[in-house]
């Protein structure tokens, strides 16, 4: 319903000549709409922004260079499966994300390793509510806790994607696409599973694929590599997680007002392993 909409309205604001190749580059995926609520009305196992997370009782918690990480969210597996059935996603269990309390690091440096962490466990019956410890001298509380609403959603090409880049628009074109995309947008705060992500600064897939094999992305010089043309090959092993917005009724601000975004590779996902995901944060 959403791509006839697109094509729809496509049509009469002039993009005939794309708009059947962007509706076909959508994706499907599930907007997670946020509402404050009381940390201890959350059932274990409950998906949920923010608060106090639950994790096996023996679980050390998850931290980075002597730093405990803050919990982000957790989403209940069986929860999103009735919504959107996602190839390689377990059907059970919770996926729980951390990430540094002081956003020390942003993604685009190899040695920002390990100050994020999505956890995958498996059994809820195993879980229970354990108390956020004292994090950082910056944050010394958890996020503020929120219920989460899933809802289907279909994502489109952000302008700022390579797709998009590769269409060869008009500067015409361009802007009424600029116009129409955020038009397809769900409420904000616009967290989300899978799907097109909504870039703030630039394309990702590449720097996640440069970043895990030790290549610095903070400066231009990756442009440069000897083994540019394959790393932009294998960036499209890449796909979106989970994206974490910037949440008012959360405490989460990301930078200026900006976005996290946690990215897998597809064979990890295949495989239901989540250890190795990638965390990229940008910013206005």
């Amino acid at each position: 319903m959403k791509r006839t909409m697109f094509l729809n309205q496509a049509s009469e604001l002039g993009l005939q000549r794309v708009a059947s190749s962007i509706a076909d580059a959508a994706k499907e995926c599930i907007h997670i709409k946020s509402e404050p609520a009381d940390n201890q009305s959350f059932q274990v196992g409950k998906s949920k922004i923010g608060g106090d997370p639950d994790l096996p009782r023996d679980i050390e918690w998850p931290s980075w260079e002597d730093t405990r990480l803050a919990f982000l969210l957790q989403v209940n597996l069986s929860e999103v499966a009735g919504i959107l059935p996602v190839r390689g996603l377990p059907k059970c269990g919770l996926l729980s994300f951390f990430y540094h309390p002081d956003q020390a690091t942003w993604g685009f440096d190899p040695k920002d390793r390990g100050s994020w962490r999505t956890c995958y466990f498996p059994d809820i019956s195993k879980l229970e509510r354990i108390s956020t410890p004292i994090l950082s001298k910056y944050m010394d509380s958890p996020y503020k806790a929120c219920s989460i609403t899933h809802k289907a959603d279909t994502s489109f090409p952000c302008p700022f994607s390579e797709f998009i880049q590769g269409q060869e628009l008009s500067d015409a074109e361009y802007d009424t696409y600029w116009e129409l995309y955020h038009s397809t947008l769900s409420s904000h705060p616009a967290h989300q599973l899978f799907g097109h992500p909504n870039i703030v600064q630039n394309p990702m897939e590449i720097e996640c694929e440069m970043v895990t094999n030790g290549v610095y992305f903070g400066d231009r010089k990756w442009l440069k590599h000897p083994r540019l043309g394959e790393f932009k090959e294998r960036s499209k092993d890449w796909c979106l997680l989970l994206q974490v917005d910037t949440d008012d009724d959360a405490g989460m601000i990301w930078g200026d007002a900006g976005m996290l975004y946690f990215w897998t590779r597809k064979e990890s996902l295949l495989e239901k392993s989540f250890s190795d995901t990638w965390m990229v944060l940008q910013c206005y």
